[in-house]
Order: C-alpha cells, then structure tokens, then sequence
C-alpha cells in the first residue's frame, strides 16, 4: 500500500503486504478509522510497484491476529514513526511495533 503526495503523487509511505486481498483488507480498515486519518487515507492504494529505492526510514509492523510481519517505509523517519502509531492506535491492539523506526541509510 502506497501514500502519494496528493500534489506531487510521489510516494510518502510503503506499507508491504504478501498479497493483493491483504493490502486491501488493511486499506478498508484504516478507512474505517477515525476522521483524523482520513485525509492521508484517501491518497492510499494499493501497488505492486515498489518505492523503497526512494524511502529513507523503516520499521517492522506485526498483526498478531494474522500473526504476518509488515515491512513499514517512509520518506523520513517521523513521518514513519507517526504512520506505524496510527497503524497501532486504529487497530485496536491487532497491530505492534516490533522494529522502530530507523534511517535507511545506517544499513
């Protein structure tokens, strides 16, 4: 799932997910979220092209319901950090963090 820029349409935020009906499944949940999310909602999408080469930080989401690692890119680490917490806080203790965010190019 890809975050564009809604002017730019480049890619803010990569959420990684093994399939298709994943990606989606999580993208009707966040829409389902409060309002505050909403904005940054309706620029989401799900995509089989990847921006990773073009994201600076990343983290490791958990579902623990599904028990499936989510890789988490951003273009900077804050952005990251607040995307991972909100991914948190709107599901209802479904999802962890498990590697916080980091600047890719420590690697």
């Amino acid at each position: 799932m890809q975050v564009r820029h809604p002017v730019y349409g480049t890619v803010l935020i990569q959420l990684s997910f093994a399939d298709v009906e994943g990606c989606a499944s999580v993208s009707r949940s966040l829409m389902a979220a409060d309002a505050k999310s909403r904005p940054t909602q309706a620029a989401a999408t799900c995509s089989g092209d990847s921006a990773s080469s073009q994201l600076r930080a990343a983290a490791i989401l958990r579902d623990r319901t599904a028990l499936s690692l989510y890789p988490l890119e951003a273009t900077t680490t804050a952005l990251c950090q607040t995307f991972a917490a909100d991914m948190v806080a709107s599901s209802r203790g479904a999802m962890q963090i498990v590697a916080d965010c980091k600047d890719k190019q420590g690697e």
